[in-house]
């Protein structure tokens, strides 16, 4: 059995867009959209890559932070037409989840530029409110915490995750999070 503590995160208006995506870059920085093709270039380097092209299918977007095209960084935006992030029950808002830092690249800010380059894409997308956008991290995970509320994110719930592997169940708690357009405690 896994137990996971999850805090999230909701834009503060205003904070994030007016942001530089690369403000101090480390040698050259490109901010890339998955695509497929791209995808099949990081087969073997990335953590997780395996389920990005079933994702983008799906209808998530992806960014790829990459450095004299090594990747660097890469992170994932689900959209209100798209299903929830796989980790969370309900969907019907922009939720950043699954970004991964390269570890030999951690520390240098590029967790930071990635959440800015995602909630710029989702400004792309047509969120018209950044408050409609939201994140999540570990609690445990102090660097990406501090990195999120660096950016312009609120703390505003806690998911609660309890996984038994063996049985394949996952129980979800959402504590504190809005309710959503249904009722429902979550996003949208």
């Amino acid at each position: 059995m896994t137990f996971h503590v999850l805090n999230v995160y909701r834009a503060t208006p205003g904070s994030i867009l007016a942001r530089d995506v690369v403000a101090r870059p480390v040698g050259r920085l490109d901010l890339l959209d998955l695509d497929e093709p791209r995808i099949g270039t990081l087969a073997g380097s990335v953590p997780g890559v395996a389920q990005f092209i079933p994702w983008l299918r799906a209808g998530y977007r992806g960014l790829l932070l990459a450095e004299n095209s090594a990747w660097v960084c890469v992170g994932w935006l689900a959209t209100p037409a798209s299903p929830p992030p796989v980790h969370l029950r309900n969907g019907g808002a922009y939720w950043i989840f699954n970004c991964h830092t390269r570890a030999d690249r951690r520390g240098e800010g590029h967790y930071q530029r990635m959440l800015v380059g995602l909630v710029q894409l989702a400004a792309r997308l047509g969120c018209a409110d950044e408050e409609g956008i939201f994140v999540d991290a570990l609690a445990s995970n102090a660097p990406a915490v501090a990195a999120i509320e660096r950016v312009g994110f609120r703390r505003v719930g806690t998911i609660i995750q309890v996984e038994i592997s063996r049985l394949g169940l996952r129980l979800t708690v959402p504590i504190g999070l809005p309710r959503n357009r249904t009722g429902v405690p979550g996003p949208g």
